[in-house]
């Protein structure tokens, strides 16, 4: 290899040089809203390639914040989708040696129940799948397990996809790996799951259908449940009861039933999971309040609050659930009486009875924390969209309780002039972005990365920075991804280069805006699908944000010209873009 190819590839991709880790087995917990979608993936061994497992994706629409109360917008939240989707192809890439052209690839599906937000997303994503596989020239099955009777889905259910499907009641019971039926045996691929329990459930309630599912991976297992209540634990554990076979329900993360909603603890069959950690996927929305208050406190005080959900201290995160104040000052005190525990409760105006706090606790509810992945260690999940361990949409009184109290009273407080600044940015982003939800992702995000710049003249250059570009550039295109990364090249104190604030001006506007135009249109003759089609353009853009940010901030720290940083970009393009 040429020392001139070595500097470029290092240069671009610094990860190539010093080694990348290998994949570990994951499971991931999308943040989908008022909803679930878990994906587990077995990393494949020197034998056996194993097929992703998809239980559940869906959301009947998307939550978003509006004047700081919680409302339900419609539609679908194609970011959520497209996250899920794009897993799906990182695992079949991985197990295939980073490639899929040519490939044939499998996915497994459960669907626990018939509601939209437990299925909805699931011909939205094979959609996805199909248009990739076109483009990319591999092909894939799916094979589905679908809680309850054919009769409770819509005619010709995914009868335009490459999918089989079969129904639990056909299979109502409890079945262990050595014991699955002959048409669920596809599931056997994932080599996951431990125990699959189908309830006799009753046409009147889709949810005494959900199907309950304890998984193993390396280091890890997990009970995902659907919308299973008490009446299903209960059949649950009987069944188990009769094989002498309880203790095997007991389980490192519990995804509660029906978003946290009430009727859902059982006594018998929590103390039997007692789980190391609970996560709650549900979103704030005023009809349903998910989660309820009462749920948490009960799952809170498993084993008289000495079980193993208190055994673990994990990095502080968002909570969020709705009681009424008496509940709430229960589970405070809960908190309080652990007494090496953090309890933090966030001044909030939200209305509802919506109640947030922080918490070191390894109780989690996606809305607040975004979505999780672990990975061999059940203590440290990796915060896939929150790193400061709340997400940036939650509406607080105070944009400094959106960081957990050790960095809160570090952090400069904003001048009035700041905060001006700040409203007239604000005024603008309102023309950009159609969503409530993003709109607020984004002021809370600008509002979080100023304060975390220490130095006031570093603070001006930023937001003027941000206000040039807001003037001049099609902000909605980028949501608020790239604020983090101009703050962190401002911040990178550069101190070779003279005039670094025309450098970085310059850097900004080359690395971020010009070259997704420039250079995408340069080969629009190969990419010309890429080029025209917006939602495949957009999807680009993201995927190419994380290189260019490493770009900006690589060239920051060093003395290269303008010139270079240019040629360097060249090289990525014709490098990143897709097959």
């Amino acid at each position: 290899m040429s020392r001139r190819l070595l500097f470029i590839i290092h240069f671009l991709f610094p990860s190539a040089i010093l080694g990348l880790d290998l994949p570990k087995d994951e499971i991931i917990f999308f943040n989908v809203g008022q909803g679930h979608a878990v994906l587990i993936n077995k990393v494949r061994t020197t034998t056996t390639s194993y097929v992703p497992l998809l239980i559940d994706a869906g959301a009947t629409s998307h939550p978003y914040t509006a004047n700081q109360k919680y409302e339900w917008g419609k539609g679908n939240d194609t970011l959520s989708t497209s996250k899920v989707s794009k897993k799906i192809i990182e695992c079949w890439q991985s197990a295939n040696g980073g490639h899929l052209k040519k490939g044939k690839f499998q996915l497994n599906i459960i669907i626990t129940h018939s509601d939209k937000d437990h299925v909805g997303f699931i011909p939205i994503i094979l959609d996805e799948l199909k248009e990739r596989a076109k483009k990319s020239t591999f092909s894939f099955t799916a094979s589905l397990l679908l809680g309850g009777t054919q009769s409770m889905y819509p005619a010709n259910f995914l009868k335009d996809y490459p999918v089989s499907l079969v129904y639990s009641e056909q299979f109502t019971g409890l079945h262990l790996p050595d014991s699955f039926p002959v048409n669920c045996q596809f599931l056997e691929s994932s080599g996951c799951i431990t125990h699959l329990f189908c309830p006799t459930g009753v046409q009147s309630d889709n949810n005494r259908w959900s199907i309950v599912t304890r998984i193993q991976i390396e280091g890890i297992s997990a009970i995902l449940t659907g919308d299973a209540d008490t009446k299903v634990k209960e059949e649950m554990f009987s069944l188990l009861k009769k094989l002498k076979k309880t203790g095997e329900l007991e389980t490192d993360i519990l995804l509660v039933p029906h978003h946290g909603a009430e009727e859902t603890y059982n006594f018998k069959w929590d103390h039997a999971v007692n789980p190391r950690a609970i996560v709650v996927g549900a979103a704030p929305n005023k009809k349903y309040g998910h989660p309820r208050g009462e749920t948490l406190l009960e799952l809170l005080t498993l084993h008289k609050g000495k079980g193993r959900l208190w055994s673990d201290k994990v990095r502080p995160h968002g909570l969020q659930y709705f009681c009424a104040s008496q509940i709430h000052n229960q589970i405070q005190e809960t908190f309080k009486n652990q007494s090496i525990r953090l309890f933090d409760c966030v001044p909030n105006i939200v209305a509802e009875q919506w109640h947030l706090t922080w918490v070191d606790v390894p109780l989690y509810t996606l809305w607040t924390t975004g979505t999780l992945i672990f990975n061999q260690d059940v203590k440290h999940p990796i915060f896939a969209e929150a790193p400061y361990g709340m997400m940036n949409y939650v509406a607080v009184s105070e944009a400094g309780y959106l960081f957990p109290p050790h960095m809160r009273n570090k952090l400069t407080p904003l001048s009035h002039a700041e905060e001006g600044i700040l409203r007239k940015i604000f005024q603008r982003m309102k023309s950009e972005y159609s969503l409530e939800i993003r709109l607020r992702e984004a002021e809370n995000t600008l509002l979080m990365e100023t304060l975390l710049i220490d130095s006031l003249s570093e603070r001006e250059l930023y937001l003027k920075m941000i206000c040039e570009l807001l003037a001049q550039e099609r902000m909605h295109l980028y949501s608020s991804h790239f604020l983090p990364w101009i703050r962190e090249a401002i911040t990178a104190n550069n101190k070779i280069m003279l005039s670094n604030e025309a450098r970085l001006q310059e850097a900004v506007k080359l690395v971020m805006f010009r070259t997704t135009h420039s250079y995408i249109k340069q080969y629009n003759g190969s990419y010309k699908d890429l080029y025209n089609d917006p939602d495949t353009y957009i999807f680009f853009v993201f995927e190419s944000l994380d290189r260019r940010a490493l770009i900006l901030k690589t060239f920051m720290k060093s003395n290269h010209l303008l010139k270079d940083l240019g040629r360097y970009i060249k090289t990525h393009y014709i490098i990143g873009l897709p097959a």
